[in-house]
């Protein structure tokens, strides 16, 4: 009997530190980026990558092609009023966000299309606000995929930076 309970004990202690391991290891871990402006909630829920000494941008995240900006679940933003992105009008609510980068040039979307795991290209049909913003050399590398956002004049910035590359798209208040 005493054997059967040390036996037990070994397997879920194993059990345990291998469930523990496999957590600690997560490929690309789930980031959150908020910020509150004026009562104005805004917060980017999104998985963050490393590069691993690969190429970024032009090579595992090719140019001119759907990104969902970021890894795992598609990346999502919220607004808890009514604000303007990159310029353009957007409600209140929940959004999926992705992106088209090029060299000169990023197309970002906001799509109302949510809860998509793993790499599925939106429906584009839901897209509802589409705006460019252009990307800019960094000068030093950042090894794994981050969003801020960042409080700036009347609004504030989303920043996405990885590699060697930034990008910001304005976001201001109504």
């Amino acid at each position: 009997m005493k054997i059967k309970s040390f036996t037990i004990c070994v397997m879920i202690f194993t059990l345990f530190v291998v469930s523990n391991t496999a957590m600690s290891q997560v490929k690309s871990p789930k980031g959150n980026t908020e910020i509150v402006i004026e009562g104005v909630e805004i917060s980017v829920d999104y998985s963050r990558p490393y590069k691993k000494g690969r190429d970024i941008f032009g090579g595992l995240v090719p140019y001119n092609k759907y990104w969902r900006t970021g890894a795992n679940l598609a990346t999502e933003i919220s607004f808890s009023k009514d604000v303007k992105f990159g310029g353009k009008e957007i409600k209140s609510g929940r959004y999926r966000l992705y992106t088209i980068p090029g060299k000169t040039k990023w197309i970002v979307k906001l799509n109302s299309e949510l809860g998509k795991k793993g790499f599925y290209e939106p429906n584009y049909d839901l897209d509802v606000l589409e705006v460019s913003a252009t990307p800019k050399a960094m000068k030093q590398e950042l090894e794994q995929f981050t969003i801020i956002l960042k409080k700036h004049k009347k609004g504030a910035k989303l920043i996405m930076k990885w590699d060697m590359t930034k990008v910001v798209v304005p976001i201001t208040l109504k």
